[in-house]
């Protein structure tokens, strides 16, 4: 299922960088708040899948289990604001700290064995923790924390009601930082023990690389950067719940775009991502989420059966390998 290298032409490099250049300027042609919206989803699904690729798709630690993050994230920000009054902004600190404090707890004893107890591990963490928290009433359990609006353009209250475009570019930010860290991870002394364990554990052993260490410092880092999206998400809603952040279907929309576009690959879970959420969207619309659900799921047996590697990488082997059987 991973794939031994990366070789990305420029053409789609500099296609890539352009598309994300037109979609700093888009909000200036004023497109509707709806249109605002989707575009926000896409990029927090573009985010959230670039960060589950660090863990599974470098590092070969298969997680089913990123939703437990995501949700901490959220309803860190959310306790903070209903019940102490302080700012979400203090989330964006605490809330990756805790997903980091999570991942190193889940990962510490997992990792230290072979196999796919990693994966079984993460998915049992987030399932717990959605039913903890179903019945906590403390933080509103099944009914879920439900913001007060503040009727005005706040910064400090982290809401923007009135202009959803702020919400718009807070995510464009932090999908172009997630996109810029995942190329210089790829690029690394760091990326490279990563994927060299990913490839052959015991070889990298064997090498003198540190597989622990490694596995759970980007464990940390992914856990951590889910976390934050689990924030952005909850003041852009102003309502989270136990099912809607930690349920298994929000870590299948954050492993789906990833595996589509390309495990491993910079830009693949953001190419995954801007082909899927819209498709998404549009069952949802028309044929109902029920059903939506199935095709999903029959989308993710298509891959693995048929694009191991993603879409992203079988257009790079079509444009390398005719160049390289010209040499």
């Amino acid at each position: 299922m991973y794939r031994k290298s990366e070789l990305l032409p420029h053409q789609i490099h500099w296609i890539i960088i352009g598309i994300l250049a037109a979609l700093a300027f888009y909000p200036c042609l004023n497109p509707g708040e709806f249109i605002i919206d989707v575009t926000f989803m896409l990029f927090h699904y573009a985010y959230l899948a670039l960060c589950w690729n660090l863990i599974s798709g470098f590092a070969g630690q298969f997680s089913l289990g990123h939703a437990a993050y995501y949700g901490v994230g959220a309803y860190t920000a959310g306790v903070l604001f209903m019940r102490f009054r302080l700012t979400p902004w203090l989330g964006m600190l605490s809330g990756p700290m805790l997903g980091a404090a999570l991942a190193l707890a889940t990962g510490y004893p997992t990792f230290r064995l072979r196999h796919h107890y990693f994966a079984l591990a993460s998915l049992a963490l987030a399932e717990v923790m959605r039913l903890f928290f179903l019945s906590w009433d403390y933080i509103g359990g099944a009914y879920g924390i439900w913001y007060e609006p503040v009727l005005r353009y706040s910064w400090i209250d982290f809401q923007f009601t009135v202009d959803h475009r702020v919400y718009y570019y807070i995510m464009f930010a932090m999908l172009c930082g997630a996109l810029l860290l995942t190329w210089k991870i790829r690029h690394s002394d760091f990326g490279l023990r990563l994927m060299a364990l990913r490839d052959d554990e015991e070889a990298a052993k064997s090498l003198g690389i540190n597989t622990l260490t490694n596995k759970l410092v980007i464990a940390a880092i992914s856990a951590g950067l889910t976390a934050m999206a689990g924030v952005v998400y909850a003041q852009f809603t102003l309502f989270i719940e136990p099912d809607s952040t930690m349920s298994i279907w929000v870590t299948m929309d954050m492993l789906l775009p990833a595996m589509l576009g390309g495990l491993g690959i910079t830009y693949g879970p953001v190419i995954g991502a801007f082909i899927l959420i819209p498709i998404s969207w549009a069952l949802r619309t028309f044929i109902g989420s029920t059903l939506q659900v199935v095709i999903r799921g029959i989308i993710l047996m298509l891959i693995v059966a048929f694009m191991p590697d993603g879409l992203l990488q079988i257009v790079i082997n079509r444009i390398t390998r005719p160049a390289l059987i010209r040499r």
